[in-house]
């Protein structure tokens, strides 16, 4: 069975990464806010620079399909449709 994903509860959601993670990090994913994120959802990483230009080379999609506290959580599923990446702390993250 095909797995469905929760938009966020408002439009345009966006928050930041809360530390740095690598290229394989499945786990302690944590964002800056969880407010109006629901699971199972599918976010972008570094789609836009901090300064707000195009990103490119740096994107990620991702999937998961929990959060606990801050953090994505359950099965997150790094490099969906794409090649994982690293991400530097406070990266842009949007839905």
């Amino acid at each position: 069975m095909a797995i469905r994903f929760l938009a966020p509860s408002v439009d345009f959601f966006s928050t930041s990464l809360n530390g740095a993670i690598n290229s394989s990090q499945t786990t302690s994913i944590t964002l800056n806010s969880v407010t109006n994120l629901q699971a199972p959802g599918v976010l972008i990483i570094d789609r836009l620079t901090s300064a707000g230009a195009a990103n490119p080379t740096a994107r990620e999609l991702i999937s998961f399909t929990s959060i606990s506290g801050s953090a994505l959580a359950g099965t997150v599923t790094r490099g969906y449709y794409s090649t994982a990446r690293s991400h530097n702390y406070a990266a842009v993250v949007e839905s």
